[in-house]
């Protein structure tokens, strides 16, 4: 007598309703998929000697998940049995965490205690008396908890010559859990620089990933009023929030003996000369 018959799987204290002896994938796959514990599998199915194999993968159940179970007591034919194997162990995410809201009133939860400046994957389902949903993942697909960075680190000021000055400063110590990619250069002759968001007494300068880790800003000033005293100070930005201004420095624009000369480079000409070039010191940014 060939095999022939009915089993059903059981998970969660649910069972599938019979399904025939020579089920196909799909067949299974909807079966399960109908319990209430269940989300979404994979279902392949392989014959073997005197029947099927079934590898069921589950997708949207995370880790070590319970065993199902079969009852095969209507199966019928030789050797008329089945059984319910683990193949491989599921892992869960480092970092994993689940929260279940009990209200259907209820459409917003923050995720707390998280680790700064580590993306997070989140998604979401629904369930009623007729078992779970599919997931929905969140827009943006991957985020990570970023706050206020930190002001930035050794801020100072020094004057170049009779009409610049430059203001210098590094990377704050905390960028916040995100890159700091911006910062906002301020200057004025007022300490509590009232003028600040004036045109010619601030500066963006935004990012490379090759600039740093020392960052500077040359500040040429109006001839009639490079004798008066400049306040600079410097704010970062990190794609979320604008840090709290850093210290405040201040210098005057004084001459100075010049830098060194630059691109100083020899040439021979002949057997008795030698050709000099070179270019004049500028003052210039150092990154």
């Amino acid at each position: 007598q060939p095999l022939s018959g009915t089993l059903q799987l059981s998970f969660g204290g649910e069972k599938t309703e019979p399904l025939p002896y020579n089920a196909d994938k799909t067949a299974m796959k909807d079966a399960l998929e109908s319990l209430k514990g269940i989300g979404e599998v994979i279902v392949t199915r392989y014959d073997n000697s005197n029947g099927h194999n079934y590898f069921v993968t589950f997708l949207t159940e995370l880790g070590n998940i319970e065993l199902m179970s079969v009852d095969y007591s209507q199966l019928t034919g030789p050797n008329a049995k089945a059984r319910v194997a683990t193949i491989e162990d599921g892992q869960l995410p480092s970092n994993f965490g689940r929260k279940s809201i009990g209200s259907s009133l209820i459409n917003e939860y923050t995720i707390r205690d998280l680790q700064n400046g580590t993306p997070y994957y989140i998604r979401i389902r629904a369930r009623n008396s007729e078992g779970l949903g599919g997931y929905t993942t969140a827009m943006p697909a991957l985020l990570a908890p970023k706050e206020q960075p930190s002001t930035p680190s050794n801020v100072q000021m020094f004057n170049l010559d009779d009409d610049s000055i430059m203001i210098t400063w590094q990377a704050p110590e905390n960028d916040g859990g995100s890159p700091v990619n911006r910062y906002l250069i301020q200057w004025d002759t007022d300490e509590e620089f009232s003028n600040a968001s004036s045109p010619n007494f601030h500066k963006e300068l935004f990012l490379t990933t090759k600039d740093g880790p020392i960052f500077c800003h040359i500040i040429n000033l109006n001839g009639v009023s490079s004798s008066i005293a400049r306040y600079g100070r410097v704010i970062a930005f990190n794609d979320y929030k604008w840090s709290e201004a850093g210290s405040i420095v201040s210098a005057t624009a004084l001459a100075r003996p010049p830098g060194p000369t630059k691109n100083f480079k020899v040439i021979g000409t002949s057997g008795v000369g030698i050709m000099l070039n070179w270019s004049y010191p500028t003052p210039s940014c150092h990154k």
